[in-house]
Order: C-alpha cells, then sequence, then structure tokens
C-alpha cells in the first residue's frame, strides 16, 4: 500500500475507536505536515500509528496497511 492510500485507509478510520481518537487525529495531523516536507518516511509511521491508534495493530485494517 502506498502513503498515499494510507493515508486515505487512516483519514477514513480515524473516528473508529472514540476513547483514542484525539491521539488518532494527532498522528494523522503530523503525517500530513510531514509529507507537506516531503519526508514521506516519518509520514509512513505516523500515518501507521495513526491507524493503529484508530483499528488496533490485530485488526485485518492495519494488517494490509502493513502490506
Amino acid at each position: 500500500m502506498n502513503l498515499y492510500e494510507l493515508l486515505a485507509l487512516a483519514e477514513q478510520n480515524v473516528d473508529h475507536n472514540t476513547a483514542l481518537k484525539s491521539s488518532a487525529k494527532s498522528c494523522l495531523r503530523d503525517a500530513r505536515l510531514l509529507l507537506d516536507v516531503d519526508n514521506k518516511v516519518a509520514a509512513r509511521e505516523r500515518a501507521l500509528k495513526s491507524l493503529a491508534y484508530s483499528v488496533g495493530t490485530l485488526s485485518a485494517t492495519y494488517r494490509k496497511a502493513l502490506g
């Protein structure tokens, strides 16, 4: 999954876990800012962290994002 697909997936799931929604949104915001400065490696890490907060690391959605 490329970075742009990952960001879209994180965006789709950002409100999934209400208990960790603010953390997921913060990571997603960081990912976008890092992409703006062309730091794609860090942007990917933050997008994955957002997804982890949103759906959990054991979910099929998260595993799909890992590739």
